[in-house]
């Protein structure tokens, strides 16, 4: 009987630290998400500032033709539009993901465009 219970309770705690490490990805799985959002956004204010008043060039061929369509605001504000409904529902399917790799594509992917945006603001300061 006692070693019963013990187990049950050796196993509830087992069972806890799961769920809070499960819970602990999960919360920096949608930290992750919304930084993403916010550097898009970030991104495409500085680019907006940086094209519309210095002399810095586009380098992104999909922008540059946008831009040549509908006019550098309205490509930028749809362009990051889309993004962010993209960027929404991987948010609202985010308890999908499941496993250490798509929390490190998460935060490989904010790194990484965190550098984009912080090249973006250097190249706009310098300018």
């Amino acid at each position: 009987m006692k070693f019963h219970i013990r187990l049950a309770i050796e196993r509830s705690s087992l069972d806890s630290g799961l769920y809070r490490q499960w819970l602990s990805r999960q919360s920096l799985n949608t930290l992750m998400i919304v930084l993403f959002g916010l550097l898009h956004v970030a991104d495409g204010v500085v680019t907006y500032l940086g094209l519309s008043f210095t002399s810095v060039d586009e380098v992104n061929p999909l922008l540059n033709y946008v831009a040549g369509q509908m006019g550098l605001g309205s490509a930028i504000f749809s362009l990051k539009l889309l993004i962010l409904l993209v960027i929404t529902s991987i948010f609202f399917d985010r308890h999908s993901i499941k496993g250490r790799w798509g929390t490190a594509t998460l935060v490989s992917a904010d790194t990484f465009y965190g550098w984009v945006v912080t090249n973006n603001c250097l190249l706009v300061i310098g300018s």
